[in-house]
């Protein structure tokens, strides 16, 4: 876990804003263009967590 946790801020480091593709955010930026499904799914995620859970763990 450790070695995972410095490579990915290493990876951060060496690559910059270019780590963050496809939306490469940019100073000053308030917000970006939202997907429409991970939009969806964030507010499914947040509002009922236990229900998809529940989901995630039935076979």
């Amino acid at each position: 876990m450790l070695v995972g946790l410095t490579l990915v801020l290493a990876l951060f480091t060496a690559f910059g804003r270019r780590a963050f593709w496809p939306a490469q955010p940019k100073v000053g930026e308030d917000s970006l263009e939202k997907s429409h499904f991970w939009a969806k799914m964030s507010k499914v995620a947040t509002t009922k967590p236990i229900l998809l859970g529940l989901l995630l763990i039935s076979p």
